[in-house]
């Protein structure tokens, strides 16, 4: 896996991975189905929360290595 922020843990990137492939996952799922539920929102919004909090200051504060 690309880690795209060098100076910091894996795991931070993999956390912004997580939420787009959960976003790109709900949208996919939508389009094929062609029908919504509550739990297609609550998910989405989700996978927007994990990418905005992985990129906050604070956080990358927390996973800075150097």
């Amino acid at each position: 896996m690309i880690n795209m922020y060098k100076n910091y843990h894996w795991s931070l990137t993999f956390s912004y991975y997580l939420g787009i492939v959960l976003v790109l996952w709900i949208s996919i799922q939508v389009y094929f189905l062609r029908e919504t539920s509550i739990l297609h929102l609550v998910y989405s919004v989700l996978g927007v929360l994990i990418i905005v909090l992985a990129n906050l200051p604070a956080t990358k504060k927390c996973y800075r290595i150097n």
